[in-house]
């Protein structure tokens, strides 16, 4: 679908961000059980894992990885 990605000149590297900050008291619960009944399935080789934390100039620092 042309016009939905934009290309930045940047490399992009795959990552999962997690977080709870703001998420209201049970909303998970109600997420999982959601996509829990949609049947979707999938699966990924992961090679290295890093933690990182926000800085508090709004960047992100490396607190290590494996």
């Amino acid at each position: 679908m042309p016009g939905l990605l934009k290309k930045t000149g940047r490399r992009f590297y795959p990552h999962i961000s997690i977080a709870n900050r703001d998420i209201p008291a049970g909303a998970m619960d109600e997420a999982l059980r959601h996509f829990s009944q949609l049947g979707l399935h999938a699966s990924f080789e992961v090679t290295g894992v890093t933690i990182f934390s926000r800085t508090w100039t709004g960047g992100w620092t490396a607190l290590g990885g494996i």
